[in-house]
């Protein structure tokens, strides 16, 4: 079944924004055509400066050695994922900083690495100390 903008529209029960925008009785936010996130990029230039604990960054592999990249503190509820589009093999490795990773396996992690073109890993914080990896693909954690 389909639902458009105006059938949404018609469910708001709060306003936050007239008929544009509001809160349903399943208390869900309505009325926006998506979400959109702040996209960055790591590279040989940002080594030294954190990968920010939301939204996506990409890797990518500027010189011919691996990079350690940092990544921020998370906070709960926030979401990440880091992909890899460099084609290059041993590009990077994420140090968790102070922060551990649970991986489906039950391990807690501190640091992740990458290898190859198309890996990535999808975290959501649990914590301001944890991160819960939901999706790893071709990713190592240690």
């Amino acid at each position: 079944m389909a639902l458009s903008l105006r059938t949404l529209a018609g469910e708001i029960k709060t306003s936050l924004y007239g008929r544009r925008l509001g809160i349903d009785n399943n208390e869900c936010l309505v009325g926006l055509r998506g979400v959109r996130t702040e996209i960055t990029s790591a590279t040989s230039a940002t080594t030294g400066t954190p990968i920010s604990n939301n939204g996506l960054t990409t890797i990518e592999k500027a010189t011919s050695a691996a990079k350690t990249y940092t990544l921020a503190l998370p906070y709960a509820g926030a979401r990440k994922e880091i992909v890899s589009v460099s084609s290059s093999t041993k590009i990077a490795s994420i140090s968790l900083s102070g922060a551990s990773l649970s991986c489906t396996s039950g391990s807690s992690n501190t640091l992740m690495e990458f290898t190859g073109r198309g890996q990535r890993v999808s975290l959501v914080g649990l914590s301001s100390a944890a991160w819960l990896a939901t999706h790893m693909s071709g990713v190592s954690s240690t």
